[in-house]
């Protein structure tokens, strides 16, 4: 039988937090309280009923960095409450929302020797791409610099100064490692990065409708001289 204390403190938090407003918690403040980490993507998400026929949320992670968790096989599965079974529809408020291939890093509770997302959607953070660099943005305050924004580098190092430990790291194999090259490197053409080629497109297109703009004023100019000589 499954240990449902997460359970009930994650929905008595959700319901804190949602009743009126959402309250940020500082992302380092996050980091003290979790008992765990993990850094990876979003494969899938299956749903079960406990034994009062309450529905739970699992996500299964693939793990590529992670501290304070064991993953099993390079995978680790993550819940929290809620969720649809069939027709069935529980709504915890402010629980977290998933869709597979997401990149995500995940703060973590551990109960039972079960992982529960902390602090529910305030302990999912997606990974996004800024110029050279993947930066955490948290899903309740993408907005927010104290509680997201911070670059996933910082983070890593920021954790680990935090926990006193040193993330470990998934195996990944060369194919692997080319693949992910693939998506971040910048795409290139003649030498440049698509960017560029985009900036000098732009800056043609507007040099060319300026020509446009001004031969027309030109023609409009000339018409009317004539038209005062005429006269």
């Amino acid at each position: 039988m499954r240990n449902y204390f997460v359970f009930f403190l994650a929905a008595l938090l959700s319901h804190s937090l949602m009743a009126t407003t959402y309250a940020p918690v500082p992302i380092k403040k996050q980091i003290v309280e979790s008992d765990g980490i993990v850094k990876g993507e979003v494969i899938n998400t299956t749903y079960e009923e406990d034994d009062q026929g309450r529905i739970i949320t699992n996500v299964f992670i693939r793990a590529d960095k992670w501290i304070g968790v064991t993953p099993i096989d390079g995978h680790l599965n993550v819940s929290f409450p809620g969720g649809q079974m069939g027709d069935r529809v529980q709504t915890v408020h402010g629980a977290p929302r998933f869709k597979a291939g997401e990149k995500v890093v995940l703060l973590i509770k551990e109960n039972d020797q079960e992982y529960w997302i902390q602090n529910l959607a305030l302990g999912k953070f997606m990974i996004k791409r800024y110029g050279h660099s993947d930066v955490l943005i948290n899903s309740v305050f993408p907005n927010h610099p104290k509680v997201g924004q911070i670059p996933l580098v910082s983070f890593y190092e920021l954790a680990s100064n935090i926990k006193k430990k040193k993330f470990k790291e998934r195996f990944k194999d060369k194919y692997e490692i080319e693949a992910q090259k693939a998506v971040y490197a910048p795409m290139k053409k003649n030498g440049r990065s698509v960017a560029s080629v985009i900036d000098e497109k732009e800056e043609n297109l507007s040099i060319g409708w300026l020509l446009v703009i001004l031969g027309i004023m030109g023609g409009v100019f000339t018409f009317v001289r004539r038209k005062q000589n005429y006269y």
